[in-house]
């Protein structure tokens, strides 16, 4: 891996313990880890219905039940937002 996907995944981390943390605060870093590299594919894809749909899913299934979380919409544009200009088509 290289320098800019190891950037990219610590972001995603990030995001996940910042932002979506949906077990609360206080956990180990790497509590949701299992999610950063799912969510980099789709973040580099530019799949924002993806990245809500495995963050709503992961949700679930840590918390053993079904949950609506209206934070999803901008959790995932910030994620996609990570990804590297270049492959957002941006130059």
């Amino acid at each position: 891996m290289d320098v800019e996907g190891r950037r990219l995944a610590a972001a995603i981390r990030r995001v996940l313990n910042e932002d979506w943390a949906p077990l609360g605060a206080g956990l180990p870093e790497d509590e949701y880890d299992d999610y950063v590299w799912p969510l980099y594919r789709l973040v580099v894809a530019q799949d924002r219905e993806g990245v809500k749909d495995c963050l709503q899913r992961g949700g679930e299934a840590l918390l053993a039940c079904a949950i609506i979380d209206d934070r999803l919409d901008a959790i995932a544009a910030k994620l996609i937002s990570l990804a590297p200009a270049n492959d957002r088509g941006e130059r």
